[in-house]
């Protein structure tokens, strides 16, 4: 009897372990790098957030969809923390990065 184990790799889709193992191998890693130019500013100064990711399906920043490749000028009122969450076929990986407003 041979027995198999399933990974589940979305809500309802199951997949088999090793298929999903080897998949894995020959499918290449995201990339990602997210900045911020000034992590500090005044009340009423902007600053500017840049990215750059490869390799991945869907890319959010604070949950809205944006391209792999972008910048966007920022102004917080206060402190403000930013994610960028990027989806591939390996997962879901999160960065954040928080700008302080003095």
């Amino acid at each position: 009897m041979t027995t198999y184990e399933f990974v589940q790799v979305h809500d309802d889709v199951w997949v088999e372990g090793a298929f999903y193992e080897a998949l894995l191998a020959e499918i290449s890693p995201p990339s990602l790098t997210f900045d911020v130019i000034t992590p500090i500013i005044t009340l009423g100064e902007c600053t500017t957030l840049s990215w750059d990711v490869t390799h991945v399906d869907v890319t959010l920043l604070n949950g809205q969809s944006v391209p792999a490749t972008h910048h966007e000028t920022v102004c917080p009122l206060y402190d403000t923390t930013y994610t960028l969450t990027i989806e591939w076929v390996g997962g879901i990986q999160q960065q954040a990065i928080t700008i302080d407003v003095e």
